[in-house]
């Protein structure tokens, strides 16, 4: 994967569907992938802390990400309860060594935060366009740009009728393939909280699917990994400059 600050992106421009190019330097910690077998999206939470979604790596495999021309590897962990349910659709990659001079995205751990209604950031690496009538698949495929774009929420994880770990956005902006693994954000007045990892959409109902980090299963997962790898992550046990 390479680092969304490598893209030099000034911002601005062309419209993740429904959204527009992000500026590449506000996004050091972000980091993309367009191998043929698919595009996904991952974000440093730490300094050996790499989030993204389960499907976007196999249990045990390891992710690699280059940041200013150094690669940097690490083995992933998918979060036990996404065999059997698709909203925890967690991985985390404890990487060989630690990542330095990166402001790291820092975890939502305030499930109380976030309200129906309020309008979230996503991001990624996806395609441009909704799906075709009849197909299931964004028809834009991926151009090679990192954008964000402002969501309204429509259900928080466990209201009725929704997923236990789904944060449910319903709105023009969308993400796609190449947006799962990627984060979806909350701005506040002097800073941004990561919400979730982006997880999957349904494109005729304008719906995404975000797997909320701070959700009963999410945030057990953050803790237990790390509990069992003894890293730090922000927001949890790291703060101060290192953080956003």
């Amino acid at each position: 994967m390479k680092s969304v600050r490598s893209l030099n992106q000034k911002g601005g421009g062309p419209k993740l569907i429904g959204g527009q190019p992000a500026k590449s330097t506000d996004w050091p910690a972000s980091f993309v992938s367009d191998a043929e077998i698919g595009s996904c999206t991952a974000t440093l939470i730490g300094p050996k802390a790499l989030l993204l979604a389960a499907h976007c790596v196999g249990n045990g495999q390891q992710a690699q990400i280059k940041v200013e021309g150094k690669s940097f590897s690490g083995t992933c962990t998918h979060a036990p309860e996404w065999k059997d349910d698709p909203s925890a659709d967690y991985a985390l990659c404890q990487m060989s060594e630690p990542i330095a001079e990166i402001v790291f995205e820092t975890v939502n751990i305030d499930a109380n935060r976030l309200k129906n209604g309020q309008s979230i950031l996503l991001s990624g690496y996806g395609c441009v366009q909704a799906a075709a009538p009849g197909q299931t698949q964004g028809t834009g495929g991926n151009d090679g740009v990192f954008r964000i774009g402002e969501a309204k929420v429509a259900a928080l994880p466990g209201d009725s009728g929704n997923e236990p770990n789904t944060i449910l956005t319903r709105d023009a902006a969308m993400v796609c393939q190449g947006d799962s693994g990627g984060g979806s954000y909350l701005i506040l007045t002097s800073r941004r909280l990561l919400l979730a990892v982006n997880s999957r959409v349904w494109f005729e109902k304008g719906e995404s699917y975000l797997s909320s980090v701070s959700s009963i299963d999410g945030l057990a997962f953050i803790l237990n990994w790390i509990k069992a790898n003894k890293e730090k992550v922000c927001g949890i046990n790291l703060k101060g400059p290192s953080c956003r």
